[in-house]
């Protein structure tokens, strides 16, 4: 009889046991899932500041590619190279020979028709196109 209750305590003590394993490996297990949750939410709050970071360096390079497109169309030409259109062009005269003051203002301003006005031909250097008009303010 006594082994029988000998038995029957270590029962109860190993149910006891296994039952303390089993209420741990739930608070383990909760404590895992909650860390995991954690930690996807991180890695997602991470991943939507690297897709604004990549945005907005899209935007930056986006921006100065225009700026340099805006200077490319807007800067000086060799005379070797004839505007695509008849109108009015800023030119410039390195050495002086037409220009009065050409060492204060060496530009002025001229007319390509297919060949620069007869005044400008044959000493014109540099050519750019004329810059935007200024906007009027808003009142």
């Amino acid at each position: 009889m006594m082994t029988i209750r000998l038995i029957a305590d270590f029962d109860n003590t190993l149910d006891d046991a296994l039952n303390g394993v089993t209420e741990a490996g739930a608070a383990l297990g909760r404590m895992y899932r909650a860390a995991l949750a954690r930690a996807e939410a991180a890695e997602a709050e991470r991943n939507d500041a690297n897709i604004e970071v990549a945005l907005e360096q899209a935007t930056a390079r986006e921006a100065w590619q225009r700026v340099a497109e805006l200077e490319a169309a807007q800067g000086w030409r060799p005379v070797t190279e004839n505007p695509d259109k008849p109108g009015w062009y800023v030119v410039y005269d390195s050495d002086g020979h037409v220009f009065y003051n050409a060492d204060i203002f060496p530009y002025r301003v001229a007319r390509w028709t297919g060949k620069w006005d007869s005044a400008f031909n044959g000493l014109v250097d540099y050519w750019r196109p004329l810059p935007p008009a200024p906007l009027e303010a808003a009142p």
